[in-house]
């Protein structure tokens, strides 16, 4: 509204409201963040990917393209006419790309991917919860499990940003945590919206 808005007052207007949604987001990821801590610190997310056996960030970034991946293929397959979706599948593929690039400068400095823990952290965060692909009269239900399925994704990203000392490690799993935590509450927006036809 702000940059289509000829009026000076509805521009100011619209700046004002998407500053304080930004807030807002913000206010609601430490929210989402406090709350996984103290579930983690009460013992109830055992059945997570455990951060220490992600042993480095090439494993880290290999780790990441497969969700990606796995993602990527689940989107295109949904049936839901949804502009968020379509821009979500583009910034997945670039990530998909950023990363790819990443790894190679990762593993030419020496570093080795261990797939036994890529295979161990994809088994966990798609255990029950995995991208499927549903007929559409499952729309509701498949945007519902990638919601999940990003809820995983970030939890044990965001257990790595927690766990590693390794700097280079660190920015790369909160980059990924963001993008998980703006992923899932699309999907879970998406849901809403169809549920309710808002």
């Amino acid at each position: 509204m702000a940059a289509e808005a000829d009026n000076a007052a509805v521009r100011e207007c619209a700046e004002a409201l998407a500053r304080e949604e930004l807030e807002h987001a913000e206010l609601f990821k430490t929210e989402r963040r406090r709350a996984y801590h103290a579930e983690r610190d009460a013992g109830k997310l055992r059945h997570g990917p455990d951060p220490d056996n992600i042993p480095n960030e090439a494993t880290l970034l290999a780790l990441a393209i497969h969700m990606d991946r796995q993602l990527d293929r689940a989107v295109g397959g949904l049936a839901v006419d949804d502009p968020g979706l379509g821009d979500l599948a583009r910034e997945t593929r670039q990530q998909i790309d950023e990363n790819e690039t990443s790894l190679a400068q990762v593993t030419a400095r020496g570093e080795q991917i261990s797939e036994q823990a890529v295979a161990a952290a994809c088994a966990q965060i798609e255990s029950g919860e995995g991208p499927r692909h549903l007929p559409p009269a499952n729309t509701k239900r498949e945007l519902q499990r990638l919601g999940i399925y990003c809820d995983r994704c970030f939890v044990l990203y965001d257990a790595v940003v927690e766990t590693t000392e390794v700097e280079s490690m660190l920015h790369t799993a909160q980059r990924m945590a963001v993008s998980a935590l703006d992923r899932a509450s699309l999907f879970k927006q998406i849901a809403v919206v169809k549920s309710t036809g808002i």
